[in-house]
């Protein structure tokens, strides 16, 4: 079984109103060798505000996210479904990169293994 270690960078830490801005994921073997990699970001979508202390926690720079060369959000979704779909089967662990602060939610792993998700 392979496994996916995954982060992300939101605009915050309101779940479904907070965007994910960029998205990077390492597939590892048994092992934990690595043998994918897998990067990617989106521009920021036009009716989202993104929170203050989201932009100093991940540093990027509010010119980097309007850049109108980058993916929409949309495009960025169905990038990371495919490339996850075609990953399949294995087990799903977020990273916390950022050291918790109190209020922060903790690291979960992602509910359903990634061998749930049809390409239908």
């Amino acid at each position: 079984m392979s496994f996916v270690f995954f982060d992300t960078e939101t605009t915050g830490l309101k779940r479904g109103f907070d965007q994910i801005l960029h998205f990077a994921a390492v597939r590892t073997d048994e092992n934990l060798n690595e043998v994918a990699r897998f990067e990617t970001r989106s521009r920021l979508q036009p009716h989202v505000l993104p929170h203050p202390s989201a932009l100093r926690t991940n540093g990027l720079p509010i010119e980097s996210l309007t850049d109108s060369s980058l993916p929409s959000h949309y495009t960025m979704v169905g990038d990371i479904r495919r490339t996850l779909i075609s990953w399949s089967p294995c087990g799903f662990r977020r990273l916390q990169l950022h050291p918790l602060r109190r209020g922060d939610a903790a690291p979960r792993p992602l509910p359903v293994p990634i061998s749930g998700i049809s390409d239908k």
